[in-house]
């Protein structure tokens, strides 16, 4: 058995969270875990750590404290059996949004740490993971504070550094990356066309979801498709109507894969695979790494892992698909879980006791008033896409909230978010309404809207509005 490296995008909708693995041949496996998504997101990121059996972290990474990124991170601390310590910066705006996540590592015994440059994650048999940038925030936004890390496995090298914008990217001056993240889920303020062509990568990997942001943008996807290098991106969802996708309408550069498929219930997770001998191919002689997602086997077939191999340093010959070899580089069990189903015992339910099963009757049968509940487990571990539970229409955000058609009103609580006016002239959390002449402190729901909050409230140090905090009974 040869030492492996394994990273794993976990697909946490509109967020991040990514799993680094050394899985040696003799010894104990390395873990470093950089990222949770949001709060519902962790405790699924949890669930997969347990099925994975990971009972132990060598180290966390919080890139930078958006929540988004930092949120999950606390059912982590909290439930794992064992988390050493946790790397974030520490000059940031928003320090307040870490309170719960601090107060988690106290009680778990995990080590907070002041991140800094040059600091080993892992260093054993061959690979090193260490941190290569840590910024400072400014007043409105925390993203230049992001911390970058490289991992290095013999000649295979990737990076990855939260929503770090591309100016910072740029003056990393890394040289060549076989793989990497995308900052920023995709966002334009990320992977400029120079810092690609500086890296020269082979892979790309966008996480990202159902946002009103509309991840990842168009601009970015055209700079990975020009980039000659480049073989394949891969995304672990893309909503919106996107150019560059192999399965999306015609073009000379389609390099994308967009890995989730939500009629079906797959979650979009991507995987990694290197190992000693493959990461010493970097000639273009042979393959690299490997990269895996999920991938509908035909009609009838279900869904399976589709490997994709990628090779350095050559650009005129990419295979289109490359299986497993006859000894699989890893096992079912070290793969994460992508079918729906086996994350929810509601969904479990509902297919034993409905024989024409499928994830459309899921989706019906989520007007159900249980399924509104936050901590039902279709919301906690499931949850995608991200406001399916509320309506996203501009009509029900404004008006009462009430299905058309001839329906009779149903006593429930729905997601109903006050207008402009409204958000911003009353506390949202005591309802005073003297804002005064100064600039009014903002939060944030998880619609990503703005929220007044009075400077009473604001010294309560309080975290993001639960948009479940905003529903009303109709």
């Amino acid at each position: 058995m040869p030492t492996r490296v394994r990273i794993i995008h976990f697909d946490v909708s509109q967020g991040e969270s990514s799993l680094i693995s050394l899985l040696p041949a003799m010894g104990d496996a390395k873990h470093v875990l950089i990222d949770g998504g949001k709060l519902s997101r962790g405790r699924y990121v949890r669930l997969m750590l347990d099925k994975l059996g990971v009972t132990k972290l060598d180290a966390i990474v919080c890139t930078h404290p958006d929540g988004d990124h930092h949120e999950g991170l606390t059912p982590v601390v909290e439930e794992l059996a064992e988390v050493t310590k946790l790397y974030a910066p520490r000059d940031v705006s928003d320090f307040h949004k870490y309170t719960k996540l601090k107060k988690a590592c106290e009680d778990a015994g995990t080590t907070w740490v002041d991140a800094r440059v040059n600091t080993k994650l892992i260093d054993s048999a061959g690979c090193l993971l260490k941190i290569v940038h840590v910024g400072r925030g400014t007043v409105s936004d925390d993203n230049p504070a992001s911390i970058g890390c490289t991992l290095k496995f013999h000649d295979f090298t990737y990076f990855t550094a939260g929503d770090l914008p591309l100016e910072d990217e740029e003056g990393l001056g890394l040289g060549h990356m076989c793989a990497f993240k995308c900052g920023h889920h995709g966002a334009e303020t990320s992977t400029s066309r120079d810092f690609v062509d500086a890296i020269t990568p082979t892979a790309a990997f966008i996480s990202a979801g159902h946002h009103n942001h509309d991840h990842p943008r168009q601009s970015v996807l055209d700079i990975l498709c020009a980039t000659d290098s480049l073989q394949r991106f891969y995304t672990t969802n893309c909503e919106p109507n996107r150019t560059g996708f192999v399965n999306r309408g015609t073009g000379a550069q389609r390099k994308g894969f967009a890995a989730s498929a939500r009629l079906q219930g797959v979650m979009g997770h991507l995987v990694v695979y290197t190992d000693d001998t493959l990461a010493k191919h970097h000639d273009g002689a042979g393959i690299t790494f490997r990269v895996a997602h999920p991938q509908d086997a035909g009609l009838g077939g279900g869904f399976q892992w589709k490997w994709y191999a990628h090779m350095c340093l050559k650009n005129d010959h990419v295979p289109e698909s490359a299986l497993p070899p006859v000894n699989a580089p890893l096992t079912a069990n070290e793969l994460p879980e992508f079918r729906l189903e086996a994350l929810s015992t509601t969904i479990q339910t509902q297919q034993l006791t409905t024989p024409t099963y499928s994830f459309a009757d899921l989706l019906a049968a989520s007007q159900v008033d249980t399924f509104k509940r936050p901590s039902s487990p279709i919301r906690e571990y499931m949850g995608d896409p991200d406001n399916f539970l509320k309506d996203s229409s501009a009509k029900k955000r404004k008006g009462s909230g009430a299905s058309s058609g001839s329906q009779p009103k149903k006593k429930a609580r729905v997601y109903v978010h006050q207008d402009d006016v409204q958000r911003m002239s009353r506390c949202v959390w005591c309802g005073d309404d003297s804002m005064g002449s100064k600039a009014p402190y903002l939060s944030k729901c998880e619609c990503n809207l703005d929220w007044y909050v009075c400077r009473d409230c604001k010294h309560e140090r309080k975290e993001t509005v639960d948009c479940d905090l905003l529903s009303v009974a109709v």
